[in-house]
């Protein structure tokens, strides 16, 4: 376990580090800050009471988790696994005195962690931005809105698994993010035309990410824990299995 934290951490510090990493950061700022301004200047400016602020914070994330946020998270994990395998760095990790298993799932606890940060990003810059328009009411709703977050991690992390699976079958980043936004879309499409099975699909546990831990939703849980499970057994045979 300590082996895993300890190169979990590393592999942290490595996407923190990369140019790519920060410029995503920028981008969500800048998309916050652009969005947070339009809100307080039509609620305050024209007096007109789009939404509260703490359906501010949630309509944000769920805008967001349509595309945007997997995308990132797609982006960061092919950069992870196929990155380093086109840019010969995988050897080096190759190289350290620990199994390929641990290697494996400290990818993913790294590009995980650091989508987490970014969603933490949002959420404290929408909740700032409530509370300057619409007041401390907001807090009342702190429970529910920070839940909602922790939900829109946990559905990234499966984000994450299926892309850094994927990844392990491809020879560049770029070529990962192109199959599997294809598959991503494809899926969606599918999922229109197959009426109450659409649950089984990833995308489907991902689009309905606010439902995940709802009494009414189970399913979805259930599904989205199984492939959590799934992904990361096959993806760790097949990285113990992949040539350097």
């Amino acid at each position: 376990m300590k082996q895993l934290l300890t190169l979990s951490q590393s592999e942290f510090d490595k996407i923190i580090e990369k140019r790519k990493s920060k410029v995503l950061i920028i981008l969500v700022g800048m998309m916050l800050l652009g969005a947070g301004g339009l809100y307080f200047y039509v609620e305050n400016n024209l007096n007109l009471t789009t939404i509260s602020g703490s359906n501010f914070s949630v309509w944000i994330l769920e805008s967001l988790m349509g595309f945007i946020l997997p995308f990132f998270a797609a982006m960061v994990i092919a950069d992870s696994i196929a990155g380093e395998s086109q840019v010969g760095t995988m050897a080096n990790v190759y190289a350290l005195p620990v199994t390929r298993q641990t290697m494996y799932v400290s990818k993913i606890i790294a590009s995980l962690s650091y989508v987490a940060m970014i969603v933490g990003v949002i959420f404290v810059m929408t909740l700032m931005v409530g509370i300057v328009t619409t007041g401390l009411d907001i807090l009342f709703s702190l429970g529910m809105i920070l839940t909602t977050y922790l939900k829109a991690i946990a559905a990234l992390g499966l984000v994450i698994a299926c892309v850094g699976y994927l990844a392990l079958w491809m020879k560049s980043s770029s070529m990962t993010l192109v199959v599997s936004t294809i598959l991503f879309i494809v899926m969606n499409i599918f999922g229109l035309f197959i009426g109450t099975w659409d649950g089984l699909l990833p995308t489907t546990v991902i689009g309905s990410f606010d439902k995940i831990f709802t009494q009414n939703h189970m399913s979805l849980l259930v599904n989205m824990i199984s492939y959590y499970i799934i992904l990361i057994i096959i993806g760790i045979f097949k990285f113990q299995k992949k040539e350097v």
